[in-house]
């Protein structure tokens, strides 16, 4: 059975599809032992949905066994109780299976760089510096193996001593490419992440009056959100000790790892991996075509950028569609994959998603993010418009079912987590600046923009995937690829191309994936 979306095209029933457009009407749908039942406002049940929820019962029950709900985040989301010890996340779990930290150093990943403008005072900088790390468990994290097992402890206090280096530009060089270098040095450090402190904070004085602050951390402990909370209460928490305030910051409800052990708690998140088992079969990874063999190391960027007339014309056909831009941006990048690939199979993408499920988590630093993998059917070949309900509606479901991280920390799936991300940080994330009135207004600080080391030594099989950063009007970012299978020529002509299917989904949606020209 098939039913009209909003712009009058036809769309293929699936329980996702089913489950969004029920949603959207009001209608509730629940399980009583075992039995489907519905709740619906007078009048918006049609016969047409009566027909599809009969069609396709079985599948609806299957999904609605899994499914969870929001209240089941919050309802024993809780302050935990005094422990020594706390198991890792399921994201942390993965991070350490795949970058194998149990046996090997490895750099401090996530990575903010700031260059400060105005007179700074050092010891009040200090002084701000400590009273985060001090509210924020996740800078006083330590990782310790037990029996075979990796564990977090959080420690009652921390040693942080700031340290400050001197900019000396050489006789035949320059200062910025000298703070490069300090930048790249210091965030190139390895360390062994069950011995070694998960954070570094340094400032190098370029002038009398600018500075470059760095805080390189381990994935371990922090994601990208979660570099842009440090970086607004430490500057918030400057301009209130500059004054001679106190530190005031917004009450943390929670920790990370309350959220760590809550995790390991719900019995109901091992289920979710025989959803996604069910749910993905028959799904391929993602292979993109390789470019001439090459024996480089390393990842390569190619930047992408998304500026503010497209980004209005994508947020005009959301709206049209009831939908977001990143579902917008997300449809065309699946489309263009499948045309890229030549391909008609049904792939699987992982969708990168902030992991704080809850409003009490917003002013918390950890390593929340966490990915699912999104199931994507496109061998009817859909148009641009279908794509971006589909999209919708599978990630709706997918985080109904919680967090595939669960089957990559514990039931790994090489050819899922090899496969092609998508990225998006939300506005507001890649930098913020604090709206409090006490912020020192003499002192201007901006984010300088750097690649980070890691990606000139990475060696993992993966497909290229994009971050994009929502910047609001506009949005940023790039494509990252390893260079043994992708030359730089033929990745830039992909970010082209990626830009062209979304002019195409902004003013020509109905458009469908086979039609589109590959340029």
């Amino acid at each position: 059975m098939t039913h009209s979306s909003s712009d009058g095209l036809r769309l293929l029933d699936t329980a996702e599809v089913i489950l969004a457009r029920v949603r959207k009407k009001g209608i509730v749908l629940w399980l009583d032992n075992g039995e489907l039942r519905l709740k619906a406002p007078k009048g918006v049940l049609n016969d047409d949905d009566v027909q599809s929820l009969r069609a396709h019962r079985t599948e609806l029950v299957g999904r609605l066994e899994m499914a969870i709900g929001a209240g089941a985040y919050e309802r024993d989301l809780a302050p935990r109780s005094s422990r020594e010890h706390i198991p890792l996340s399921h994201t942390q779990m993965s991070y350490w299976n795949q970058l194998k930290l149990a046996t090997q150093p490895f750099m401090r990943q996530v990575v903010s760089a700031t260059r400060l403008h105005g007179v700074l005072n050092l010891d009040a900088l200090r002084e701000s510096i400590a009273a985060v790390i001090q509210r924020q468990e996740a800078f006083r994290t330590r990782i310790e193996v037990i029996e075979g097992t990796p564990q977090q402890r959080i420690v009652a206090e921390h040693d942080f001593v700031l340290e400050v280096d001197e900019l000396t530009a050489p006789a035949n060089g320059s200062r910025q490419r000298e703070a490069e270098q300090w930048i790249v040095q210091h965030v190139a450090e390895l360390i062994d992440v069950t011995k070694d402190p998960l954070f570094s904070i340094r400032v190098l004085r370029e002038g009398d009056e600018q500075h470059l602050l760095l805080i390189a951390m381990q994935h371990l402990i922090t994601d990208g959100a979660s570099m842009s909370i440090i970086v607004r209460e430490v500057m918030t928490a400057y301009g209130q000790v500059s004054k001679g305030l106190p530190v005031s910051l917004p009450v943390i409800p929670l920790q990370f790892a309350d959220y760590a052990l809550w995790q390991h708690e719900q019995s109901w998140i091992e289920k979710r991996a025989e959803y996604w088992e069910r749910r993905l079969a028959g799904y391929r990874r993602v292979r993109m075509p390789r470019s001439e063999s090459s024996e480089r190391r390393g990842y390569g960027t190619t930047k992408l950028r998304i500026d503010r007339d497209l980004m209005a014309a994508l947020t005009a056909q959301a709206r049209r569609q009831h939908t977001t831009v990143v579902m917008s941006v997300f449809a065309a990048y699946v489309a263009l994959l499948t045309r890229w690939c030549n391909s008609s199979d049904d792939i699987v993408i992982r969708f990168i998603s902030d992991g704080r499920i809850s409003p009490r988590l917003a002013n918390t630093v950890g390593c929340f993010t966490f990915s699912v993998s999104m199931g994507m059917t496109v061998s009817d070949n859909p148009s641009l418009s279908e794509l971006i309900s589909r999209s919708a509606a599978e990630y709706s479901m997918a985080q109904d079912h919680a967090s595939f991280s669960y089957h990559d920390a514990y039931r790994f799936r090489e050819d899922f987590t090899q496969t092609c991300d998508f990225n998006w940080v939300t506005h507001g994330a890649a930098f913020a600046t604090p709206a409090d009135d006490t912020h020192d207004r003499s002192l201007k600080y901006c984010p300088v923009a750097f690649e980070h080391p890691l990606f000139e030594t990475m060696d993992i099989d993966r497909e290229p995937g994009v971050l994009l950063h929502d910047m609001k009007t506009e949005a940023e970012g790039m494509f990252w690829y390893p260079r043994a299978g992708f030359s730089e020529e033929s990745m830039d002509r992909f970010a082209r191309n990626f830009v062209c299917f979304l002019q195409i989904l902004a003013t020509r949606p109905h458009t469908r994936i086979k039609d589109i020209p590959i340029c």
